[in-house]
């Protein structure tokens, strides 16, 4: 059963969850790992690559310029061949922005990654976004099938 306070504060796990059951209908051809895996949350079939799934809402640095972001905690995470990362409006709304797929070896040295809500930000990983239609109609579906589906 899925408590009044997640339905209405859904927490950061609920929006790894959501992207990660986005990605897994994106990409059928690969095997979802169990709940806390280390270091990635998918293998492909095909390839034996490993992706791991992180989501972020948008966020405002509060400080001299109050700039929109998203930040990815990436952890330097080596085991994961490739990283999804899908930027979303808020927790709530889980609109889904932008979707990105970026190799490990270009990031996973990092903590963590930002990029900001301007179009030198989202220019800057240009190369590994995914098209958008397929995932905001994933989105959608599983907005209006399975509101709050994911039970701890």
């Amino acid at each position: 059963m899925v408590s009044e306070r997640y339905k209405q504060h859904p927490c950061t796990s609920y929006l790894g969850d959501f992207t990660e059951t986005i990605f897994s209908r994106l990409y059928p051809n690969t095997i979802r790992m169990e709940r806390k895996n280390p270091g990635y949350d998918f293998i492909c079939n095909d390839t034996g690559k490993t992706v791991d799934v992180k989501a972020s809402s948008t966020l405002t640095m509060y400080s001299r310029t109050n700039k929109k972001h998203w930040l990815f905690n990436i952890n330097k995470n080596k085991k994961a061949d490739y990283f999804s990362l899908f930027a979303v409006d808020s927790r709530i709304e889980t609109n889904i922005l932008h979707m990105w797929i970026i190799p490990g070896n270009l990031i996973n040295m990092r903590s963590a990654i930002g990029i900001s809500v301007t179009n030198d930000g989202i220019s800057r990983f240009k190369k590994y976004e995914k098209p958008i239609d397929a995932i905001v109609m994933e989105r959608n579906f599983l907005k209006v099938q399975q509101p709050f589906a994911f039970v701890y």
